[in-house]
């Protein structure tokens, strides 16, 4: 996020593009300043976007700093996109922190980040927890697994964007476990599960094929539309997946949505 924020400001071009910029470098290359001073210092900036780059350094900054606390810092920062990330980045470093109720309330002050930031707290437990071991480890994981999700459940219920919690949960459980076997989909360790958990899991790996199934196939060349009608198992050396009816669905809906006729 910030990279992109960075590069529009250097390409900005304020009321005086030269002192924006030398202003800009030198807070950026302050290593001893007091935060609030180099926030001061950022406001003078006349270009807006370059303003807000440099008062999110400052942040970025503090959060790196043992005792440093850059909630502090995000009401003085332009109110939009750059005070969201920093509460973005307030979050994370709560969450580093092991402070989760702290971090669940940075992220409810987050803006338009704050479904995404509430994420962040929880999927590389979730990664760690089931990517190495692959999707033959669902049933043997899943234990664990619910206690993550009954641990941040309540944590996230009052954030405003998070509603889908449960669903970014499973979803994200089920394919950091097929992305763990090379990105290969196979229904059929979900049939192993239980009604419930077998649902999640097929409808996890049924997103996750769609979502390959764009790149990967026009990274070969090959058209959804054309006939004969492709099925899982003709995609299989170029979508890596197990052959299931499911997956077949899947392309019927594709090609419903994008072929004529």
């Amino acid at each position: 996020m910030r990279t992109v924020l960075l590069a529009a400001a250097l390409g900005a071009c304020g009321p005086d593009p030269g002192a924006d910029r030398a202003a800009y470098t030198a807070v950026v290359s302050d290593k001893d300043g007091a935060p609030a001073a180099l926030l001061a210092r950022c406001q003078r900036i006349g270009d807006p976007v370059l303003q807000g780059d440099c008062g999110l350094h400052v942040v970025m900054t503090e959060a790196r700093r043992p005792s440093g606390d850059p909630g502090a810092l995000c009401p003085a920062l332009p109110d939009g996109l750059w005070r969201a990330e920093c509460w973005f980045v307030t979050a994370e470093r709560a969450r580093k922190r092991q402070d989760d109720r702290a971090a669940a309330a940075a992220c409810a002050q987050a803006g338009p980040f704050r479904a995404d930031c509430a994420q962040h707290l929880w999927q590389g437990e979730v990664h760690r927890l089931i990517h190495r071991a692959g999707a033959r480890a669902f049933g043997e994981a899943l234990p664990r697994a619910r206690r993550i999700h009954a641990h941040w459940a309540p944590i996230l219920a009052d954030v405003e964007g998070a509603e889908d919690f449960d669903q970014r949960f499973w979803a994200k459980f089920y394919q950091n476990g097929f992305e763990g076997q090379g990105s290969f989909v196979d229904l059929a360790t979900c049939d192993t599960l239980e009604a419930a958990d077998a649902a999640r899991c097929v409808e996890a790996g049924r997103q996750m094929y769609a979502r390959e199934l764009g790149p990967r196939m026009d990274h070969h060349g090959l058209s959804i539309c054309a006939a004969p009608a492709w099925d899982s198992a003709r995609l299989a050396p170029y979508v890596p997946a197990r052959p299931d009816p499911r997956l077949d669905a899947v392309l019927d809906e594709l090609r419903t949505s994008r072929c004529p006729g």
